[in-house]
C-alpha cells in the first residue's frame, strides 16, 4: 500500500487533513505550486516497460492511502511493463495492517515471500539463461 501518483492525476487521493503537512513539510508546496516535483515523486511516473516485477497489495478500507490510486498503478504497470504485476486486495484491511500481529498479516507475510523468492528465481533463470 502506498501511494502512488503525488500529481493525483485520476483526482482519487483522500482528502484526509494531512495535506497541509505533506505540502508544507514534505514537498515544499503544493501540486498547483509545483507540479514538476509532485510528478516526479509519483512512482506512477516512472513506469517504463523494463520496470521489475511489481507486488501491490492495498486494504479495501484504507483510509490514508487510496485503493483507486492502487489500482490506477496497477493498470499503468500492466499495460507498459513486460514483467508480471500481482496485485492483491484485502477485504477490510485498513492502512498499515500488518502492524499488527494477525492471521491476515501473517498470510500477507508469506504471500511477500512467495512472491520475492519467485521472482528472485525468475532474475535468476534469465541472468543463467
Amino acid at each position: 500500500y502506498g501511494i502512488y501518483d503525488f500529481a493525483d492525476r485520476n483526482g482519487v487521493t483522500h482528502k484526509i487533513g494531512m495535506d497541509k503537512l505533506f505540502e508544507r513539510q514534505i514537498m515544499k508546496g503544493s501540486r498547483d505550486e509545483i507540479p514538476d516535483a509532485y510528478e516526479r515523486a509519483s512512482p506512477i511516473a516512472r513506469v517504463h516497460p523494463a520496470a521489475p516485477p511489481f507486488m501491490v497489495i492495498h486494504g479495501t478500507r484504507d483510509s490514508l492511502a487510496s485503493l483507486a490510486d492502487a489500482r490506477h498503478f496497477v493498470e499503468a504497470l500492466r499495460k507498459t511493463s513486460r514483467a508480471p504485476t500481482v496485485h492483491v486486495e484485502l477485504p477490510g484491511a485498513q492502512h498499515a495492517f500488518e502492524i499488527f500481529h494477525s492471521p491476515r498479516a501473517l498470510h500477507a507475510i508469506h504471500g511477500v515471500a512467495r512472491f520475492l523468492a519467485w521472482a528472485r528465481s525468475r532474475y535468476l533463470a534469465e541472468r543463467e539463461g
